[in-house]
């Protein structure tokens, strides 16, 4: 896992400069990742259980932003622009720059 503390805007500094479908990609992993931890880890309970979930509900939201444009209610308070620039790089491969 990119980020063991469950950090969004640690993952989304990662993946910022990545194409579409690697910052898919990694963003898959990294769900996958965060929910295996939260199944070895719920009966533990507590604090990072509720950040794993949390965690791994905002990397679906960003994959379907990614995919498709649309912000889920999960990922309202992830930081769209990051996200845009990468869409923008896989609907204008060759004007990145559009705003």
């Amino acid at each position: 896992m990119k980020s063991g503390s469950f950090d969004i805007d640690a993952f989304i500094e990662t993946i910022k400069h990545q194409d579409w479908m690697a910052a898919i990609h990694l963003a898959n992993q990294e769900a996958t990742a965060a929910e295996r931890w939260l199944h070895k880890n719920k009966k533990k309970g507590g604090h990072h259980t509720d950040n794993a979930k949390q965690y791994a509900d905002i990397l679906k939201g960003v994959i379907v932003y990614l995919r498709n444009g649309v912000k889920t209610s999960s990922i309202q308070h992830v930081d769209i622009h990051s996200l845009d620039s990468i869409r923008r790089g896989w609907i204008y491969p060759d004007k990145t720059d559009i705003c």
